[in-house]
């Protein structure tokens, strides 16, 4: 029983430990993610303004 009451606490240390990676990769990618899509309307609406512009 003391065995098992030692392990858990560190397994959920460890599933937390685990979980706040995943959620903070998942962060930074969507950043990124957004970054990169605003660059893509930036490049987009200075086309159309080169285009629009006589």
């Amino acid at each position: 029983m003391c065995h098992a009451s030692v392990l858990a606490p560190r397994g959920l240390v460890q599933g937390f430990k685990i979980t706040m990676e995943i959620i903070f990769t998942f962060q930074v990618f969507r950043l990124d993610f957004l970054l990169h899509l605003y660059w893509k309307w930036q490049l987009y609406f200075s086309i159309m303004r080169e285009c629009a512009s006589p």
